[in-house]
This record gives C-alpha cells, sequence and structure tokens, in this order.
C-alpha cells in the first residue's frame, strides 16, 4: 500500500476511535463525568479509564503516522520492531476491557439497562483495540513510498535456487561443532557458493509475499475445479454443523437424566444424536472425496505450470543453477504443497468453521463464560504469529537444504563410474552426509520451537480452562446457568481447544508449503531472458549463414568475452570447419546459430535475417546438432532416432541409421531398433551413441547441420563410413563442423582459425598449410608430435598432446 494512502487511512481510523471514545465516554456531552470519575472514582462503574486507552491509541497511531511520513524507511522498520510491544498494549487493553464489562455485569443484581453507555465503550475498545493491531501490521508495517515499490516478483532466480549459501552459513557454527571432517568439507561447499551467489546478492530486492497471498494464488489455479470445491465446501459445512451441534445436545440429554429424570427427553436426544452423526459421516465421507479430487487437479496443474515454465528458461538460467536444485523444486516442493493441499488446508478450513459454530452456541448458552475462553486468543494470536514467521524462515531454509542434498545425490549417483575410478566413494558419503546434517540441524530447530509453542499454548489453555471452571461453578451456585448447560459448554471450551490444536498444527504445515510455494511461483513467474518470440517461417530456407561482429560472454561470466568481434560466412552446399585451441570460442559459435544465447553486440543471421526473428519450432526443423556428448533418453533407439517428429516411419529412421553407420549394430542388438539405451543412453558404447545422434540428426533432413566434435568418439573406419554417408548430402546443406582430427577438417571448403575468441585465420587447407601460421602449427602437431615454431603458448601444446594421445587410441 502507498505511504500516504496507509497514513490516510489510519488518520481517518485514529480520527473514528477519539470521536466513539468520546461520546460514549461523555454519554454524549455530559462533561462533568470528567469530575465526577476523577474525585470519585468506582471501578466497577466508571469508564474513564476506557476514555484513556482510546486517547493512547490515537496517540501511538499519530506518531506512528508521522514518523512514516518524515522518515519512510527508518519508519516502516521501526513500526516493525514494534509491532509486538503494540500487540502486548492491546491485549492488555482488550483484556482489562474484557474484566470490567465482566464486573460490571455481576455488579449488585446485575441489571443495568438503563445505562448502555458503559457496554457500548467497553465493545468500542475490545473493537478498536483489535482493529488497532490489525492496522498496525497490515496497513502501517507495509507502508512504502510509491518509487519503491516497483520489485520485480521473481526477484533474482539464482537466488531463489542457490540459497544454499545463506542456509549453511547459518548452520555452519553447529555443524562444526558435530566432526571437524564434516566441517571442513561443509566449508568447501559454503566457498563454492558464496562464488556463485555472491555476485547477485541483494541486486534485487524481493517482496515478501504474505503466506495467504500465496494461497490464494493457488486457489486462483482451481477456477475449473469449482463443481469440485462447490459439493466440497458444501458437504464441509453440513458435517461442521453436525459435529457443532453435538456438544449442546449432550449437555441437554444429560440434564435430562441427571437433573430433571426425564425419560423422554433422554430418548429423544439419543435417537437425534444418532440420526446427526449419520449425517456427518456421509457429508464427510463426500467432503474428503471432491475436496481431495479438486486438490490433486490443482496440484497437477502446478507441477505442469512449473516444468512448462523450466522448459521455457534460457540455458544461460541452467548454467547459473544445478539440476537437483531445479529439479527439487518439481519433486520436493510440489509434493510439500500437495500434502497442505490435499490434509492441511481441508483440516484447516473445517477447524475455523468449528470454532466459529462453537463459539456462537457458547456465546448462546453464557457470554460470560464465553469472554472467559477467549481471553486467551489475543494472546495465542500473537504467540502463533511470532511463532509462525520463525517457522517460515526455517520452513524456506530446509527446503534449500533439502535440495542441496539432492544436488549432491544427484551429481554423484549421475557419475557414479568416476566416483568408483577415483575411489572417492566415502568422500561423497561425507558430503551428502554434512548437506543431511545441515537438514537435521534446521529440523531440530524447528522442533524445539514447535514444542516451546505448544508448552506456552497449554499453559493458556489450561489456566482459561480452570478459571472458567471456576466462574462457571459460581454461576450454578447462583442459579444464572444450569448443570446440564454447564456441561455442554465444557465440552464446547474442550472441542475448541482441539480445534485450535489442530490449526496450530496444520498452520506449520501451511506455513512450510507457503515457503516451497513461494520458490515455486518466483520460478513460475521468471522470465527468461532470451525469448523465443520469432515468428518467421518463411516457405524457402536456403542456410546462408553470416556472424557479423558477434562478441559475446556467457551470463555466469559476464565481464569474460568469449568471442570478440567475430565475423564469418558460410553458404548452403559448403562445409565450414571452426578450429583452434580448446576454450576459443568455436563451441560458442554452435551455441549461437542455435539461438541457445545471444551476442552481446553484433548479429547471426541466416539468410539475412537474425536468428532471433525466426520461429522457434521452424529454426530447429531447419538445424540439426551433433554434439560431442550427445544425449539419449531412456527410451528405444527407434524413439531416440524419431525423437520430437510424428509419424516417422520406419523406412526413413533406418535410412538415416544407414547414412550415420549406425544401423549394421543395431539390427545386431537383440530387439534391434526396440533397444533401450538406458538412462543417458549408457546402455550404449560412446562411438554408439554418436552414430545414433547422427541418425537422429539426419533423419530431419536439415538444410543446416551443425557438427561439434560429432566424430570424436568413432574410430578410424567409423568415422570414414560416416563423414563418407555425410558428404554425400552436403551439396545443398550448410555444414559447420568443429573439430581437431586432421582427417574430418582437411576437406572443408573453407577453414575458420579461432584463437582467444578471434579469428585469426581463414582459408582452403591447403592456404592455410602454406601461410605457417596457427593452423599450420596445429596440424604440425598433430602428425609429428612437435613443433619446430615458438609462436604458441602451453595452452596450445597440451591441447595437441591430448589429440595426439587421441589419434593414437
Amino acid at each position: 500500500m502507498k505511504l500516504y494512502t496507509s497514513a490516510s487511512v489510519t488518520l481517518l481510523f485514529s480520527s473514528a476511535d477519539a470521536f466513539f471514545g468520546c461520546v460514549f465516554y461523555l454519554h454524549g456531552n455530559n462533561y462533568e463525568l470528567f469530575d465526577k470519575d476523577v474525585f470519585d472514582y468506582n471501578f466497577t462503574h466508571s469508564t474513564f479509564e476506557l476514555w484513556l486507552f482510546s486517547m493512547l491509541r490515537v496517540v501511538i497511531l499519530l506518531g506512528a503516522t508521522i514518523g512514516v511520513i518524515k522518515n519512510p524507511k527508518n519508519g516502516a522498520k521501526g513500526i516493525k520492531i514494534a509491532r509486538y510491544p503494540v500487540g502486548f498494549i492491546n491485549i492488555v487493553m482488550i483484556l482489562y476491557a474484557m474484566a470490567k464489562i465482566m464486573l460490571y455485569t455481576e455488579y449488585s443484581d446485575g441489571n443495568h439497562d438503563d445505562d448502555p453507555w458503559f457496554l457500548t465503550l467497553g465493545v468500542w475498545t475490545l473493537v478498536a483495540s483489535l482493529a488497532m493491531y490489525g492496522l498496525w501490521v497490515y496497513i502501517l508495517q507495509e507502508a512504502r513510498p510509491s518509487e519503491e515499490r516497483n520489485f520485480n516478483l521473481e526477484g533474482d532466480t539464482q537466488g531463489l535456487i542457490n540459497e544454499d549459501k545463506n542456509v549453511e552459513r547459518s548452520c555452519s557454527s553447529e555443524s562444526e561443532n558435530s566432526s571437524d571432517n564434516e566441517s571442513s568439507d561443509s566449508s568447501s561447499d559454503d566457498d563454492d557458493d558464496d562464488e556463485d551467489d555472491d555476485d547477485n546478492e541483494g541486486k534485487k530486492k524481493k517482496k515478501s509475499v504474505k503466506w495467504y497471498s500465496l494461497f490464494m494464488r493457488l486457489l486462483a489455479y482451481s477456477k475449473g475445479d469449482w463443481p469440485f470445491l462447490l459439493v466440497g465446501f458444501i458437504a464441509l459445512m453440513c458435517a461442521t454443523a453436525g459435529e457443532v451441534i453435538w456438544p449442546l445436545l449432550t449437555g441437554r440429554v444429560l440434564n435430562g437424566v441427571v437433573v430433571e429424570a426425564e425419560r423422554a427427553q433422554f430418548k429423544n436426544g439419543i435417537i437425534l444424536m444418532t440420526l446427526i452423526s449419520i449425517g456427518v459421516a456421509a457429508a464427510d465421507g463426500v467432503r474428503g472425496a471432491f475436496l481431495n479430487m479438486a486438490m490433486a487437479r490443482l496440484n497437477q496443474r502446478v507441477t505442469n505450470h512449473l516444468f512448462e515454465s523450466i522448459l521455457k528458461q534460457e540455458l544461460g538460467f541452467f548454467d547459473k543453477n544445478r539440476t537437483g536444485a531445479i529439479t527439487s523444486r518439481l519433486t520436493s516442493d510440489t509434493v510439500t504443497i500437495s500434502e497442505a493441499l490435499s490434509n492441511s488446508i481441508i483440516i484447516f478450513l473445517r477447524s475455523i468453521f468449528q470454532v466459529i459454530g462453537y463459539i456462537i452456541f457458547m456465546m448462546i448458552i453464557s457470554w460470560r463464560l464465553t469472554f472467559i475462553t477467549l481471553i486467551s486468543f489475543p494472546l495465542i494470536a500473537v504467540i502463533t504469529d511470532v511463532f509462525g514467521s520463525y517457522y517460515e524462515k526455517l520452513s524456506k531454509k530446509v527446503q534449500t537444504s533439502l535440495a542441496n542434498a539432492n544436488i549432491v545425490a544427484e551429481e554423484t549417483v549421475s557419475s557414479l563410474k568416476t566416483v568408483r575410478s577415483f575411489a572417492n566413494e566415502e568422500g561423497e558419503r561425507k558430503t551428502y552426509w554434512n548437506k543431511l546434517r545441515i537438514t537435521y540441524l534446521l529440523r531440530k530447530k524447528e522442533a524445539v520451537a514447535y514444542g516451546f509453542f505448544s508448552v506456552i499454548n497449554s499453559m493458556c489453555e489450561l489456566m482459561v480452562f480452570e478459571l472458567m471452571l471456576f466462574y462457571g461453578g459460581h454461576l450454578v451456585l447462583k442459579g444464572m446457568l444450569n448443570g446440564g448447560m454447564l456441561v455442554s459448554f465444557i465440552l464446547y471450551q474442550f472441542e475448541l481447544g482441539v480445534c485450535l490444536e489442530k490449526i496450530a498444527d496444520v498452520s506449520t504445515a501451511l506455513i512450510r508449503a507457503a515457503g516451497a510455494s513461494r520458490k515455486v511461483f518466483q520460478l513460475i513467474d521468471r522470465k527468461p531472458t532470451i525469448m523465443n518470440e520469432g515468428r518467421v517461417a518463411p516457405r524457402q530456407f536456403e542456410g546462408q549463414l553470416e556472424f557479423k561482429n558477434v562478441t559475446f560472454a556467457y551470463p555466469t561470466r559476464p565481464s569474460i568475452p568469449v568471442l570478440k568481434d567475430v565475423s564469418f560466412t558460410a553458404s548452403p552446399g559448403e562445409v565450414l570447419a571452426l578450429v583452434g585451441p580448446s576454450g576459443g570460442g568455436k563451441s560458442s559459435c554452435i551455441n549461437l546459430i542455435e539461438h541457445f544465447y545471444e551476442p552481446t553486440s553484433g548479429e547471426v543471421l541466416i539468410d539475412g535475417r537474425n536468428v532471433k526473428d525466426y520461429d522457434h519450432a521452424f529454426l530447429h526443423q531447419k538445424i540439426a546438432l551433433v554434439g560431442q556428448e550427445p544425449v539419449l533418453y531412456a527410451r528405444s533407439i527407434h524413439d531416440n532416432i524419431s525423437y520430437s517428429l510424428q509419424d516417422c516411419s520406419k523406412e526413413r529412421i533406418e535410412s538415416a541409421a544407414k547414412q550415420a553407420n549406425a544401423h549394421n549394430f543395431i539390427v545386431h542388438l537383440n530387439k534391434g531398433y526396440q533397444t533401450q539405451t538406458g538412462e543417458k543412453g549408457l546402455q550404449l558404447s560412446g562411438g554408439q551413441k554418436q552414430r545414433v545422434a547422427i541418425a537422429r540428426a539426419l533423419v530431419r533432413n536439415p538444410q543446416m547441420l551443425l557438427l561439434d566434435e560429432a566424430t570424436s568418439a568413432l574410430d578410424a573406419e567409423s568415422e570414414h563410413l560416416v563423414q563418407q554417408a555425410l558428404t554425400k548430402n552436403f551439396d545443398t546443406r550448410t555444414v559447420v563442423i568443429v573439430a581437431h582430427r586432421l582427417s574430418t577438417i582437411e576437406k572443408a571448403d573453407r577453414i575458420v582459425v579461432i584463437d582467444q575468441g578471434q579469428v585469426v585465420e581463414q582459408g582452403r587447407h591447403q592456404e592455410l598449410i602454406s601461410s605457417n601460421g596457427l593452423y599450420a602449427g596445429l596440424v604440425r602437431r598433430q602428425l609429428f608430435g612437435h613443433d619446430t615454431d615458438d609462436d604458441h603458448d602451453d595452452d596450445e601444446e597440451e591441447l595437441e598432446k591430448t589429440i595426439g594421445k587421441k589419434e593414437k587410441h
């Protein structure tokens, strides 16, 4: 809420409080009451202190408003800090007003119908005190200058996912006490996480979205399920109504047996209670079925939206964030939300309705006893608010720590061969244990906080019960209440306490779900920095490629350009080879052609149009990529080759496999093309995976073919056969090859040599050999294992030695 709007609302309420306080106290305009209350004060009749409470509220609110207007930043902080002292002051005023009203009605013969001003001012004190606290928390505390309200809900999503730095730092001291080894491992993890996050820390202010706002948004996803919600809600109301009337009937039955000894009243009461029990059971069944169905559909919808949002993110997002943290949003957080929606929120709503019904019936039986029962409500509300804020922070840290543990588990399992080869099973176990240790420490804090909250809550309930029992006995002895109704009231109070305990229990689950849903919604709302919004899909796509003064840096390292003013062209029917030392920027060129990233400056053009202007699906129908480490999915070879293609014939798949020199090994497998490749293609060798990936590219008949070390895992004979098959269709395609092997690049129509992000040479193989530049040195090293030219750095020598070793193998 804007600053001046908040100030206006506060001033309006303060004026109303001052006006009504004076009018009710002075009985309109009887100013003689001041003298009477000061010199002849009577606690049970005077309302002077209630008027003082009104003035105190006005002074506090006016002071806070002036402070916020004069110094919005520090004023808002002061409002937040003073939240609980102000709450305590309001609790004192409420309890005092309740006690005064109780004594007033008990005074003398209890007949004060001739003095309505007392009760009116007492009730106004109760209402105004509650309203003041609500105004303080939800109006003044949220007041911000308009220029500070321009926030981005998505915030920095890297901070959203990689929050492990803050979590691990908060638990590091406790973790260090547990084990020296664990602390050393944990600290190293912290350092790594710090490097990832420090650049983004504090760049954007995230809005503190209230938990109830998150649940309102969750329910907004259920608009299509309103029939399920309507039926479930009606059944919930019917079941609640039956349960609410039960204690009243119990009191009447006992009153008929013990006090009046009437068999008919006893019998009729039992029959009525039996019928109500049957109705409640049926309504509970309908409620559970329909509301759980609606919540299951809602969870499916939210999870699907989350997955859809993840798929839309640019690749730079995945460079910044770990896969385990992202999948944790899809698994751990959505499960937490699902459990809260399917169970906790239903219990919460049911308990809320029961509390309202119980209070209504308690007021009907005895409003005096109800006042005593409600004395604890403001105190419990403040305690719950304090506990809830702390618990929500812990819940968010727990979700983050679980995501961190998932990261370690996923990385270890997915690269178990590497772990085995280094005999680092124990090291990975310790790392995973450290992550779980952090989660345990946070869970322990949750348990201690919950235990402390339960102790205070139980003490308040027991004290109120004892006070109510004492006063209820007093009313029975005075003949103002019969014994059966006292029993009913005690049952209502007991059920009320049970409902409040349920609300407290499920509120922790709801707060935990709020923390999870906040992360989920931040990820759903995140807008990718690279939007595939192009709409160009021409009938003719020739594949004329041009890099025009392209400079590029990866989002994770924006200050380090990997390409600097790069320019080159490739025409249809031409094979362009990109060569150079590792890290020079060759694969970055492939990524830009695929529109995985966008250049910092310059343009990547195809047929004279910027790649970002093309329709996403159209562009990748015309361009096919085969990488050095091709990814196969856990499905059959047939499905991998025809990936994303609809109605791809068997003949077309086999033709592509033959061109990729994959058909022969496939047909010799037990199930042929229906053989499962396993997770990430682990059931196939590296060379087999590359040939299947090449077949997957060729089956699309692309106009532009990108080969990034596509034959590096093939033996010499297989590479020759594949290249021979590929060259048959090079006449009309634009082919861009990134390779180190001489056999792959020497027949290219043009070779572009890239070193340290810059184009240093261009030409055909013989031309570049004759020029005796960087390319010639690379070729000599590959052929002879050494170079007489001293113009190249040590990194290039190491690269070519590595290439030479691969050739030997």
